[in-house]
Protein backbone atom coordinates (compact mmCIF):
# COMPACT_ATOMS: atom_id res chain seq x y z
CA UNK A 1 0.00 0.00 0.00
CA UNK A 2 0.96 3.52 -1.07
CA UNK A 3 2.50 5.79 2.42
CA UNK A 4 0.46 8.38 2.86
CA UNK A 5 3.22 10.62 3.87
CA UNK A 6 4.80 9.99 0.29
CA UNK A 7 1.56 10.79 -1.06
CA UNK A 8 1.49 14.02 0.54
CA UNK A 9 4.78 15.35 -0.76
CA UNK A 10 2.63 15.31 -4.63
CA UNK A 11 1.72 18.12 -5.02
CA UNK A 12 1.01 18.62 -8.91
CA UNK A 13 -0.45 16.15 -11.20
CA UNK A 14 -0.10 16.23 -14.78
CA UNK A 15 -2.03 14.88 -17.53
CA UNK A 16 -0.75 12.29 -19.83
CA UNK A 17 -1.44 14.33 -22.91
CA UNK A 18 1.01 13.24 -25.24
CA UNK A 19 4.25 10.63 -25.54
CA UNK A 20 6.21 13.82 -25.68
CA UNK A 21 4.73 15.01 -22.46
CA UNK A 22 4.85 11.45 -20.30
CA UNK A 23 8.79 11.23 -21.00
CA UNK A 24 8.82 14.85 -19.57
CA UNK A 25 6.94 14.18 -16.70
CA UNK A 26 8.98 10.91 -15.77
CA UNK A 27 11.92 12.96 -15.89
CA UNK A 28 10.85 15.78 -13.96
CA UNK A 29 9.54 12.84 -11.27
CA UNK A 30 13.03 11.34 -11.41
CA UNK A 31 14.67 14.24 -10.51
CA UNK A 32 12.18 16.00 -8.09
CA UNK A 33 10.06 13.29 -6.97
CA UNK A 34 7.13 15.46 -6.02
CA UNK A 35 4.37 15.12 -9.01
CA UNK A 36 2.32 12.55 -10.36
CA UNK A 37 0.41 11.64 -13.36
CA UNK A 38 -2.87 11.31 -14.20
CA UNK A 39 -4.63 10.14 -16.95
CA UNK A 40 -8.53 10.24 -18.06
CA UNK A 41 -10.34 7.74 -20.04
CA UNK A 42 -10.56 9.48 -23.22
CA UNK A 43 -6.70 9.99 -23.12
CA UNK A 44 -6.22 6.31 -22.14
CA UNK A 45 -8.74 3.36 -21.15
CA UNK A 46 -8.85 -0.53 -20.94
CA UNK A 47 -8.66 -1.05 -24.70
CA UNK A 48 -9.11 2.54 -26.35
CA UNK A 49 -7.55 6.00 -25.93
CA UNK A 50 -6.18 8.84 -28.42
CA UNK A 51 -2.22 9.30 -26.88
CA UNK A 52 0.20 7.20 -28.40
CA UNK A 53 -2.69 4.11 -29.18
CA UNK A 54 -2.03 3.01 -25.71
CA UNK A 55 -4.39 1.01 -23.39
CA UNK A 56 -3.89 1.02 -19.76
CA UNK A 57 -1.97 -1.88 -19.41
CA UNK A 58 0.69 -0.65 -22.20
CA UNK A 59 0.51 3.11 -20.76
CA UNK A 60 0.90 2.05 -17.49
CA UNK A 61 3.68 -0.76 -18.24
CA UNK A 62 5.94 2.06 -20.11
CA UNK A 63 5.90 4.20 -17.62
CA UNK A 64 6.14 1.73 -14.52
CA UNK A 65 9.20 0.78 -16.55
CA UNK A 66 10.85 3.66 -16.62
CA UNK A 67 9.92 5.54 -12.90
CA UNK A 68 8.16 5.31 -10.24
CA UNK A 69 5.80 8.22 -10.54
CA UNK A 70 2.39 7.99 -9.11
CA UNK A 71 -0.52 6.92 -11.82
CA UNK A 72 -3.46 7.93 -10.83
CA UNK A 73 -6.72 7.18 -13.24
CA UNK A 74 -8.87 10.85 -13.46
CA UNK A 75 -12.55 10.42 -13.53
CA UNK A 76 -13.12 7.22 -13.31
CA UNK A 77 -16.75 6.36 -13.92
CA UNK A 78 -19.88 6.00 -16.06
CA UNK A 79 -19.89 8.04 -19.45
CA UNK A 80 -16.35 9.44 -18.65
CA UNK A 81 -15.11 7.55 -21.64
CA UNK A 82 -15.73 8.01 -25.48
CA UNK A 83 -18.58 5.61 -24.90
CA UNK A 84 -21.95 5.77 -23.25
CA UNK A 85 -21.09 3.21 -20.53
CA UNK A 86 -21.51 2.18 -17.01
CA UNK A 87 -17.85 2.56 -16.38
CA UNK A 88 -17.23 -1.30 -14.53
CA UNK A 89 -15.00 -3.05 -16.75
CA UNK A 90 -12.67 -0.10 -17.24
CA UNK A 91 -12.89 0.73 -13.53
CA UNK A 92 -11.95 -2.80 -12.35
CA UNK A 93 -9.17 -2.92 -15.02
CA UNK A 94 -7.70 0.31 -13.67
CA UNK A 95 -7.35 -1.45 -10.38
CA UNK A 96 -4.77 -3.45 -11.83
CA UNK A 97 -2.08 -0.85 -13.05
CA UNK A 98 -2.99 2.91 -11.03
CA UNK A 99 -1.92 3.54 -8.00
CA UNK A 100 -5.09 5.94 -7.22
CA UNK A 101 -8.74 5.91 -8.73
CA UNK A 102 -10.49 9.38 -9.13
CA UNK A 103 -14.01 7.74 -8.39
CA UNK A 104 -16.60 10.12 -10.64
CA UNK A 105 -20.04 9.19 -11.28
CA UNK A 106 -21.36 12.57 -11.34
CA UNK A 107 -22.12 13.19 -15.09
CA UNK A 108 -24.81 10.84 -14.37
CA UNK A 109 -25.76 11.59 -10.82
CA UNK A 110 -28.43 14.14 -10.45
CA UNK A 111 -28.32 14.45 -6.69
CA UNK A 112 -25.97 14.74 -3.95
CA UNK A 113 -27.28 11.20 -2.83
CA UNK A 114 -27.45 9.62 -5.58
CA UNK A 115 -23.83 10.47 -6.60
CA UNK A 116 -22.76 9.60 -3.01
CA UNK A 117 -24.15 5.85 -3.59
CA UNK A 118 -22.47 5.53 -6.32
CA UNK A 119 -19.81 6.50 -5.10
CA UNK A 120 -19.56 4.06 -2.40
CA UNK A 121 -20.76 1.34 -4.74
CA UNK A 122 -17.56 1.76 -7.00
CA UNK A 123 -15.46 1.91 -4.00
CA UNK A 124 -16.68 -1.47 -2.90
CA UNK A 125 -16.22 -2.85 -6.46
CA UNK A 126 -12.48 -1.67 -6.24
CA UNK A 127 -12.05 -2.64 -3.01
CA UNK A 128 -13.09 -6.57 -4.02
CA UNK A 129 -10.83 -6.28 -6.61
CA UNK A 130 -7.38 -4.89 -5.41
CA UNK A 131 -7.65 -4.22 -1.74
CA UNK A 132 -5.14 -1.51 -1.60
CA UNK A 133 -6.02 0.64 -4.72
CA UNK A 134 -6.43 4.61 -3.12
CA UNK A 135 -8.89 6.77 -4.21
CA UNK A 136 -9.94 10.31 -4.74
CA UNK A 137 -13.78 11.51 -4.71
CA UNK A 138 -15.83 13.91 -5.74
CA UNK A 139 -15.74 15.80 -9.07
CA UNK A 140 -14.51 19.11 -10.50
CA UNK A 141 -16.99 22.55 -11.33
CA UNK A 142 -17.02 21.69 -14.74
CA UNK A 143 -18.85 18.44 -14.18
CA UNK A 144 -21.04 19.22 -11.39
CA UNK A 145 -21.11 21.50 -8.99
CA UNK A 146 -20.73 20.51 -5.10
CA UNK A 147 -21.19 22.88 -2.49
CA UNK A 148 -18.93 22.39 0.84
CA UNK A 149 -22.03 20.99 2.48
CA UNK A 150 -22.20 18.62 0.07
CA UNK A 151 -19.46 17.36 0.42
CA UNK A 152 -19.41 17.12 3.74
CA UNK A 153 -22.30 15.26 3.59
CA UNK A 154 -20.08 13.03 0.56
CA UNK A 155 -17.64 11.93 2.94
CA UNK A 156 -20.01 11.38 5.81
CA UNK A 157 -22.20 8.58 3.91
CA UNK A 158 -18.84 7.19 2.60
CA UNK A 159 -17.06 7.18 6.07
CA UNK A 160 -20.83 4.81 7.39
CA UNK A 161 -21.18 3.24 5.07
CA UNK A 162 -17.22 1.69 4.12
CA UNK A 163 -15.31 -0.66 6.32
CA UNK A 164 -12.61 1.17 7.87
CA UNK A 165 -9.90 -0.20 5.66
CA UNK A 166 -11.99 0.97 2.55
CA UNK A 167 -12.39 4.72 3.92
CA UNK A 168 -8.82 5.36 4.94
CA UNK A 169 -7.69 4.66 1.05
CA UNK A 170 -9.51 7.32 0.16
CA UNK A 171 -6.74 9.63 0.28
CA UNK A 172 -7.99 12.60 -1.97
CA UNK A 173 -11.44 15.02 -1.93
CA UNK A 174 -12.21 17.38 -5.18
CA UNK A 175 -12.60 20.55 -3.82
CA UNK A 176 -13.98 23.90 -6.17
CA UNK A 177 -12.14 26.90 -5.18
CA UNK A 178 -14.28 28.70 -7.70
CA UNK A 179 -12.23 28.16 -10.97
CA UNK A 180 -13.83 26.74 -14.11
CA UNK A 181 -11.73 26.20 -17.48
CA UNK A 182 -13.25 27.34 -20.55
CA UNK A 183 -12.18 28.14 -24.57
CA UNK A 184 -8.65 27.46 -23.19
CA UNK A 185 -8.80 29.90 -20.25
CA UNK A 186 -9.83 29.99 -17.06
CA UNK A 187 -12.73 31.96 -17.00
CA UNK A 188 -13.77 31.05 -13.31
CA UNK A 189 -13.72 33.16 -9.98
CA UNK A 190 -11.35 32.15 -7.61
CA UNK A 191 -12.63 32.48 -3.64
CA UNK A 192 -10.47 32.52 -1.03
CA UNK A 193 -13.48 32.04 1.64
CA UNK A 194 -14.99 29.06 -0.46
CA UNK A 195 -11.42 27.47 -0.75
CA UNK A 196 -11.27 27.93 3.06
CA UNK A 197 -14.66 25.68 3.34
CA UNK A 198 -13.93 22.87 1.53
CA UNK A 199 -10.57 22.62 2.93
CA UNK A 200 -11.77 22.47 6.59
CA UNK A 201 -14.33 19.71 5.12
CA UNK A 202 -11.69 17.90 3.98
CA UNK A 203 -9.75 17.60 7.17
CA UNK A 204 -13.10 17.42 9.33
CA UNK A 205 -12.68 13.93 7.16
CA UNK A 206 -9.32 12.95 7.29
CA UNK A 207 -8.28 13.60 3.27
CA UNK A 208 -6.02 15.63 1.54
CA UNK A 209 -7.56 18.25 -0.65
CA UNK A 210 -6.81 18.60 -4.48
CA UNK A 211 -8.22 21.22 -7.03
CA UNK A 212 -8.54 20.48 -10.69
CA UNK A 213 -9.24 23.68 -12.46
CA UNK A 214 -6.41 25.11 -11.88
CA UNK A 215 -5.00 25.52 -15.71
CA UNK A 216 -4.20 28.91 -17.19
CA UNK A 217 -3.99 30.00 -13.66
CA UNK A 218 -1.63 33.11 -12.38
CA UNK A 219 1.53 31.51 -10.72
CA UNK A 220 0.40 33.27 -7.57
CA UNK A 221 -2.89 31.64 -7.44
CA UNK A 222 -0.89 28.49 -7.13
CA UNK A 223 1.04 29.93 -4.17
CA UNK A 224 -1.82 31.30 -2.37
CA UNK A 225 -4.05 27.45 -2.65
CA UNK A 226 -0.87 25.78 -1.21
CA UNK A 227 -0.37 28.61 1.22
CA UNK A 228 -3.80 28.49 2.16
CA UNK A 229 -3.24 24.13 2.89
CA UNK A 230 -4.74 22.92 -0.70
CA UNK A 231 -3.01 19.61 -0.97
CA UNK A 232 -2.33 18.93 -4.53
CA UNK A 233 -3.97 20.31 -7.94
CA UNK A 234 -4.60 19.04 -11.10
CA UNK A 235 -2.90 20.35 -14.68
CA UNK A 236 -3.71 19.04 -17.71
CA UNK A 237 -4.55 21.06 -21.36
CA UNK A 238 -2.32 23.66 -20.13
CA UNK A 239 0.99 21.41 -20.24
CA UNK A 240 -0.92 19.99 -23.69
CA UNK A 241 -0.66 23.55 -25.19
CA UNK A 242 2.89 23.97 -24.45
CA UNK A 243 3.24 21.20 -26.73
CA UNK A 244 0.99 22.70 -29.50
CA UNK A 245 3.05 25.87 -28.67
CA UNK A 246 6.00 24.21 -29.33
CA UNK A 247 5.31 22.76 -32.46
CA UNK A 248 3.58 26.04 -33.68
CA UNK A 249 7.32 27.58 -33.33
CA UNK A 250 9.53 24.91 -34.77
CA UNK A 251 7.40 23.22 -38.04
CA UNK A 252 6.34 23.54 -41.14
CA UNK A 253 3.42 25.10 -42.20
CA UNK A 254 1.99 22.41 -43.63
CA UNK A 255 2.41 20.47 -40.52
CA UNK A 256 0.40 23.15 -38.78
CA UNK A 257 -2.04 23.21 -40.91
CA UNK A 258 -2.64 19.59 -40.76
CA UNK A 259 -2.54 19.98 -37.30
CA UNK A 260 -5.36 22.01 -37.49
CA UNK A 261 -7.52 20.44 -40.19
CA UNK A 262 -6.98 17.13 -37.90
CA UNK A 263 -8.06 19.58 -34.71
CA UNK A 264 -10.96 20.71 -36.95
CA UNK A 265 -12.01 17.18 -38.02
CA UNK A 266 -11.82 15.46 -34.47
CA UNK A 267 -14.60 17.87 -33.50
CA UNK A 268 -13.30 17.29 -29.47
CA UNK A 269 -12.84 21.17 -29.69
CA UNK A 270 -16.73 21.74 -29.69
CA UNK A 271 -16.36 20.51 -25.84
CA UNK A 272 -14.24 23.53 -25.17
CA UNK A 273 -15.65 26.34 -27.00
CA UNK A 274 -19.61 28.38 -27.82
CA UNK A 275 -21.29 27.82 -30.30
CA UNK A 276 -20.82 30.39 -31.80
CA UNK A 277 -16.60 29.77 -31.63
CA UNK A 278 -15.47 30.01 -35.31
CA UNK A 279 -12.53 27.61 -35.85
CA UNK A 280 -10.80 29.02 -39.48
CA UNK A 281 -10.31 32.65 -37.31
CA UNK A 282 -8.92 31.03 -34.77
CA UNK A 283 -6.44 28.26 -35.93
CA UNK A 284 -3.88 29.28 -33.05
CA UNK A 285 -6.62 29.14 -30.53
CA UNK A 286 -7.73 25.67 -31.66
CA UNK A 287 -4.40 24.23 -31.45
CA UNK A 288 -3.15 25.41 -28.30
CA UNK A 289 -6.69 24.34 -26.83
CA UNK A 290 -7.26 21.23 -28.79
CA UNK A 291 -3.92 20.03 -30.43
CA UNK A 292 -3.16 17.23 -27.86
CA UNK A 293 -6.12 15.04 -29.22
CA UNK A 294 -4.56 14.60 -32.39
CA UNK A 295 -0.89 14.59 -31.66
CA UNK A 296 -0.96 10.78 -32.34
CA UNK A 297 -2.64 11.01 -35.77
CA UNK A 298 -0.14 13.87 -36.75
CA UNK A 299 2.72 11.43 -37.09
CA UNK A 300 5.54 13.79 -35.80
CA UNK A 301 8.81 13.18 -34.58
CA UNK A 302 8.92 16.30 -32.53
CA UNK A 303 11.92 19.04 -33.38
CA UNK A 304 13.84 19.82 -30.12
CA UNK A 305 12.56 17.68 -27.34
CA UNK A 306 14.85 18.72 -24.80
CA UNK A 307 13.87 22.21 -25.85
CA UNK A 308 10.11 20.86 -24.72
CA UNK A 309 11.08 19.24 -22.03
CA UNK A 310 12.97 22.27 -20.76
CA UNK A 311 9.20 24.25 -21.26
CA UNK A 312 7.53 21.93 -19.29
CA UNK A 313 9.99 21.51 -16.59
CA UNK A 314 10.14 25.48 -16.20
CA UNK A 315 6.37 25.62 -15.95
CA UNK A 316 5.72 22.65 -12.86
CA UNK A 317 8.54 25.00 -11.25
CA UNK A 318 6.74 28.11 -11.95
CA UNK A 319 3.99 26.10 -9.90
CA UNK A 320 5.43 24.25 -7.26
CA UNK A 321 8.57 26.61 -6.06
Amino acid sequence: MLDLEYVKKIKCFCGSMSLEIVDCLIGYYNNNNNIGIISSRRQIDSDSGYVNNWNTHRFADYVKSKSSVLLERDHAGPCQGDLIDDGVDSILNDCQYFDIIHIDPWKVSDSILEGSERTLDLIKKCSEKNSEIMFEVGTEQNIKQIHPEELEFLLSYLKENLTDREYTNIVYAVIQSGMKIDSGENSGDFSIIKTEKYIDVCKKFGMLSKEHNTDYCDPSIFKELFNMGVDSVNIAPQVASIQSQHIMSYESDAHINKLFNLCLKSNRWRKWFPSNFSPDTNKEKLIFCCGHYVFTDLGLILEHPKLLADKIESFIDSILL
